[in-house]
Formats: C-alpha cells, sequence, structure tokens
C-alpha cells in the first residue's frame, strides 16, 4: 500500500488492485478487510500467475549487431502501429524491409535455396 497524499493523508492506494483504501477510522482492520475483499484477492492470484517480462527477454549483453537487429524491429512495429491505418503505409511497408534488411540478403539466400 502506498500513501495518496494529494488525496487525503488518511487514505491509502493498494498497489495490487489499483483501489483506494480508506484507513481514517480504524486503519489496520481496514487494510485488514481490504486484504480479504474479492476485488483483491482475485488481483493478487492474477499477479501470481502471469509471466514476467524479464522471462521473455534476454538478460545478457547484446552484440552490436543484435542491438541494430533490435532497433530495426522496434522501428518496423512502431511503423506497423502507427499508419496501420491507412492503406498508403503498406506501400511504404516493402521498401523499408527492403531497406534495413538490404546487406542481410547474402546471409538469407542460401536458406531459402534449401527448403
Amino acid at each position: 500500500m502506498k500513501q495518496k497524499s494529494n488525496v487525503s493523508p488518511h487514505i491509502v492506494f493498494c498497489q495490487v488492485c489499483k483501489s483506494d483504501v480508506d484507513i481514517s477510522n480504524s486503519g489496520r482492520s481496514n487494510i485488514k478487510q481490504h486484504l480479504s475483499k474479492k476485488k483483491h484477492v482475485l488481483a493478487t492470484n492474477a499477479n501470481s500467475k502471469s509471466s514476467k517480462l524479464e522471462t521473455f527477454v534476454k538478460k545478457e549483453n547484446l552484440s552490436s549487431e543484435n542491438m541494430l537487429i533490435a532497433a530495426k524491429e522496434g522501428t518496423f512495429a512502431y511503423h506497423k502501429i502507427k499508419h496501420l491505418q491507412s492503406f498508403k503505409s503498406l506501400d511504404w511497408t516493402s521498401k523499408l524491409i527492403v531497406s534495413m534488411f538490404e546487406h542481410n540478403l547474402g546471409h538469407l539466400e542460401p536458406r531459402l535455396r534449401r527448403s
């Protein structure tokens, strides 16, 4: 729980279930009561079952080549999100892919021939 000083010194914010808890009258018992509420229990269970982002991200240092690929992937994802509403963006997409990965085509060509 975190104190919400901008609302009142007697109101705390539960970061688990994203709700305010008034502790002005009975303090500790209000917090205990809040911890047993359905909304808080469901939020606690959801937090424990969901995977953390760190499990999907490599923790070791990236090489400069991998950093460059990650930057290109991020640029491409940003472009698709920003322009997905317009058909004009599809004309530019193929040009973007070629310009980003043109130097890697030599590495991909042998794999494409085998399959």
